[in-house]
């Protein structure tokens, strides 16, 4: 399960940096858009197959999205990510993959 979710992580990642360098040319309801049609879709692909991560995979995916909620507001800053996050519709990861 761990090569999976290491698949995952390093096809997000390599998606929010291709994201970050267009960042500023974007207005915000379009990197909503990008980061539920890049990120969460990935993220969300498989589901009922993560079901029983270990915290460590979770935690490593909660990354990914705790990283691309700045890039939707366009902040450098990472406090307050939970509450962007939140403010965004955003739901966890544990959460996505249970509901």
């Amino acid at each position: 399960m761990s090569s999976n979710v290491s698949k995952i992580v390093q096809s997000c990642y390599s998606q929010l940096t291709d994201l970050w360098r267009i960042e500023k040319k974007l207005p915000k309801a379009v990197k909503v858009q990008l980061v539920h049609t890049l990120i969460h879709s990935r993220l969300d692909c498989g589901n009922a197959l993560l079901i029983g991560l270990t915290l460590k995979d979770l935690h490593r995916l909660q990354k990914i999205q705790n990283c691309a909620t700045p890039f939707v507001y366009g902040a450098r800053e990472w406090r307050g990510v939970t509450k962007l996050r939140q403010e965004l519709g955003f739901l966890p990861v544990k959460s996505r993959i249970t509901f």
